[in-house]
């Protein structure tokens, strides 16, 4: 490669000759890449800070809930209530191949917890097996709820994080109490919490999960779920 000289001359003569219009054309460079190497960052980091909120969960999940409809249908008004039950959860799971796992919650509200002098208010959700395919929780002591305790309806319950801090010692200590839940005793029998920032239902570590055949038969609800 032979370096030319004089060319290199004549681009040191025209820089030193225009010095502002030089300076300004180098700071325009200088803040386009500086502005460029900002945006990819944040953009990087609001890309990580989403995706490690959801991460725990199933990235390919889609939530159904039941609410009032918008159109009319086969002579049926808008704005009808209509509800879905564990029989369309079985539908789905038996006629679309391609879904893994299928999931239906019921949202009890908040009942009251208490436990010998403690008394406070939490999220109840019922919930079968498999939502533990879907939002995936970090078992911290015990075991998750199955599919005996739902087929059996048995009166146990899983405890968020905080909820296990606030009444005993250790998370091992809470495995195998009873405690009242709306006025009716369950056996605690796994502390859980998640790192996701995205939960149906709201944050475990503030809920309280039962079987949800044994919600459905509380509240009179049969059959029928709030999600799918």
């Amino acid at each position: 490669m032979i370096l030319d000289f004089d060319k290199y001359k004549e681009i040191w003569q025209t820089i030193t000759r225009n010095k502002t219009r030089s300076l300004l054309t180098a700071f325009g460079v200088f803040w386009g890449i500086f502005m460029f190497v900002i945006l990819m960052g944040v953009g990087n980091a609001l890309q990580g800070g989403m995706m490690k909120g959801v991460t725990p969960s199933a990235k390919n999940s889609m939530m159904v809930f039941d609410n009032k409809t918008s159109v009319e249908y086969k002579g049926f008004n808008a704005g009808r209530y209509w509800n879905m039950t564990t029989d369309d959860a079985a539908v789905i799971a038996k006629t679309i191949p391609e879904i893994e796992y299928v999931s239906a919650s019921l949202f009890m509200g908040t009942q009251s917890l208490v436990y010998k002098d403690f008394y406070e208010i939490f999220n109840t959700r019922g919930v079968d097996e498999n939502i533990y395919f879907v939002d995936t929780q970090i078992l911290l002591a015990g075991r998750l709820l199955n599919k005996i305790d739902v087929d059996q309806k048995r009166k146990v319950c899983v405890i968020g994080k905080t909820i296990s801090e606030k009444l005993f010692p250790s998370y091992e200590e809470a495995i195998g109490k009873r405690v009242s839940l709306g006025g009716r005793y369950y056996t605690i029998v796994g502390v859980a919490t998640s790192n996701s920032q995205i939960s149906m239902g709201g944050r475990i570590d503030d809920n309280v999960l039962v079987p949800i055949t044994v919600g459905q038969q509380i509240y009179n609800y049969g059959k029928n779920v709030h999600g799918i």
